[in-house]
């Protein structure tokens, strides 16, 4: 089964009730709720499995786990039982393959082993089951995984990230990387962000892939992750939300303090910088403006609401640098010239908050970030 997407509607909404929260409220908490009752409906706690090479797939499906092909040199990984992952599973891989790239299944399989499994010696990992599972299948035919459902899966991407980087198989590493920044985020300017189908991605794999990105410490993507989760969870779940233990299905959780701490800090700094300098804007009319009085009054409107929806600790924050033109040309009770002026005007102040995202997480700047990525891409 594929795991469901629930997808953001595409046009302009019918009503705005007012210039920042009207999108952001209905449409992207309806998708966040839904997401959390289908991941709670299909979870089960983890109960005793017919074999040792099973193990619950990501919709909580029983799968058999990776086995080697028969006639090679074969070794067999098994994960440890926990709260979080369940109860065992076992995995048989090519010894050749696993060594072949990796250092650290090469120190592993010198040290002597007591235990084996169907006659192979046994290892024991740390590894969610679900992770192994995608790190083995793309290390056997790397081809296949990109081509299978696991790929466009921000669960999957991650997990494959960490333990490409764990077990040290750098190629997986750098190709995982590569597909992130070149077709997942091709992200280099405040226009191709907006013209990326971001109402089309699901909350929960975008922060698993943040998770992944700030646990390698990749820094080229974390300016633009560390906005997206801010925008996609309220103050109160991040605060709230667990270190580095996975928290029940559709809630949020991070890979370290530092991670959410960034998170958190883009929520605050970045909407009350924003929320700010708007709110002086919607003071002020058009030099043109036909009708000074309804103008003044319809934005006071706006104002008083975009105050009191900051002020709520449980509200969402909107992406600013989609849903403000929308509002605007929606706007009733403003004249066409305030209308033109106020897009003007948020059109550079959406321009200035993207050149800051670097800053918001003490990255300096863009150039910064970009010289960065070319020194990973030489190394």
């Amino acid at each position: 089964m594929q795991p469901i997407r629930f997808e953001r509607s595409v046009g302009r909404p019918p009503l705005i009730l007012s210039l920042f929260t009207a999108l952001h409220i209905s449409l992207p908490t309806m998708t966040k709720r839904k997401y959390a009752e289908y991941q709670a409906s299909k979870y089960q706690p983890p109960t005793a499995l017919p074999s040792l090479q099973m193990y619950r797939n990501r919709s909580n499906i029983l799968e058999t786990t990776y086995t080697s092909p028969r006639g090679e040199n074969v070794v067999a990984l098994r994960t440890k039982q926990s709260e979080a992952y369940g109860k065992e599973a076992t995995f048989t891989a090519s010894r050749t393959l696993l060594a072949k790239d990796s250092s650290v299944f090469v120190r592993m399989f010198e040290e002597k082993t007591a235990s084996s499994y169907d006659g192979n010696p046994l290892f024991f990992v740390e590894d969610d089951p679900k992770d192994l599972q995608d790190f083995l299948l793309a290390l056997h035919d790397y081809c296949a995984y990109t081509r299978s459902s696991r790929w466009t899966n921000g669960h999957s991407i991650g997990a494959l990230l960490r333990l490409s980087k764990r077990y040290k198989v750098q190629h997986l590493v750098d190709r995982t990387l590569e597909y992130l920044t070149q077709v997942r985020y091709p992200i280099q300017t405040l226009e191709a962000y907006q013209q990326n189908p971001w109402l089309a991605l699901v909350y929960m794999e975008e922060i698993a892939i943040l998770n992944a990105v700030a646990k390698i410490e990749y820094q080229p993507l974390i300016p633009l992750l560390t906005y997206r989760a801010a925008i996609s969870w309220s103050l109160t779940e991040l605060i709230n939300c667990q270190i580095r233990v996975p928290s029940a299905p559709g809630r949020p959780w991070f890979v370290t303090q530092a991670c959410r701490s960034r998170v958190i800090r883009m929520h605050c700094s970045l909407s009350a910088w924003f929320w700010t300098v708007t709110e002086r804007m919607l003071r002020k009319t058009s030099a043109k403006c036909v009708d000074r009085e309804a103008c003044k009054a319809a934005l006071r409107v706006w104002r008083d609401k975009t105050v009191s929806f900051m002020a709520d600790d449980n509200g969402l924050l909107f992406d600013i640098f989609l849903t403000v033109a929308y509002a605007i040309d929606d706007a009733r009770g403003v004249c066409t010239e305030c209308k033109e002026r106020a897009k003007r005007t948020i059109g550079n102040l959406q321009q200035d908050a993207w050149d800051k995202l670097p800053v918001f997480v003490g990255m300096g700047s863009w150039e910064d970030v970009d010289g960065t990525t070319k020194k990973e891409q030489v190394e």
